[in-house]
């Protein structure tokens, strides 16, 4: 497979992007319900998460305009708003106790991205911008958290923290190489996962970094050609047995889901 280009006019191309890839791969089953119902859908964590998302774009654009990052405070705010406007606005699996204590958890989460991840990433040149790319006939595109000088930064939240074997073997990541390549013309030095971890009382975070070269992105080509064959023939499977994100606390079309935990309802 060659380089990677940034497209100009692919009308027509089948596109990925790096969640609706995780969400085929994880369970093709959740990937077919949430383009059949089209519908905003979450869970407290996963609102949470992108509460946390929200608290670092504010934290990371005062960098880039005044080359310092933004109070606690702003970065926090930011996270508790966020948080609030994901519930509002999407079907929630959760119970209503559950949503109120989230506020909680994406308050925790931004007070420890603003005192142990934030000094971390430096040399910002942009936060959560579109990137789009070209392999063959399919057209990936993806919006990671953070742009840097070197390559890509990501942030992870979640009852563990990610290993290094995970981050090496990461699709998500394996697509920002691809976008980073295309847009920049040059390969990413590093693509960098900070892992966030806040489970009751236990709150930590660890920074992961990893490489792609080209036998590592031909592979993923291949993976992207067999998951467009799913995907173009329709096959729903449900998750794996014992998969983590197979439960209602995760899986924001659990309610919907023919399956629940590998058991076809009756």
């Amino acid at each position: 497979m060659g380089a990677p280009v940034y497209p100009a006019e692919t009308p027509g191309l089948f596109r990925w992007t790096s969640s609706t890839l995780n969400d085929l791969l994880k369970c093709s089953t959740l990937y077919h319900l949430k383009r059949q119902f089209r519908h905003r859908a979450t869970t407290v964590r996963q609102a949470a998460g992108s509460g946390l998302s929200k608290g670092a774009l504010v934290d990371n654009l005062s960098k880039m305009a005044q080359g310092e990052g933004a109070r606690t405070v702003d970065i926090v705010d930011a996270c508790v708003e966020e948080y609030k406007s994901e519930i509002e606005n999407s079907e929630v699996s959760d119970t209503p106790l559950e949503q109120q204590q989230g506020i909680d958890l994406a308050a925790k989460f931004g007070r420890l991205y603003a005192k142990e991840v934030s000094p971390r990433v430096k040399n910002v040149v942009a936060a959560e911008e579109a990137l789009l790319a070209t392999m063959g006939d399919i057209q990936l595109a993806g919006t990671p958290d953070v742009i840097t000088t070197r390559g890509v930064e990501d942030y992870k939240t979640g009852g563990s923290l990610w290993t290094q074997a995970k981050v090496d073997q990461s699709l998500q990541l394996s697509m920002y190489s691809v976008l980073y390549q295309a847009h920049f013309k040059r390969p990413a030095e590093l693509l960098t996962i900070h892992s966030i971890k806040n489970h009751s009382n236990r709150a930590k975070t660890s920074v992961f970094y990893t490489t792609r070269d080209q036998a590592d992105i031909d592979s993923f080509y291949q993976v992207l050609v067999q998951a467009k064959r799913l995907v173009d023939e329709r096959i729903m499977l449900p998750a794996p047995a014992g998969a983590w994100w197979c439960t209602k606390r995760w899986c924001e079309m659990w309610n919907r889901c023919p399956y629940q935990g590998g058991k076809v309802k009756k």
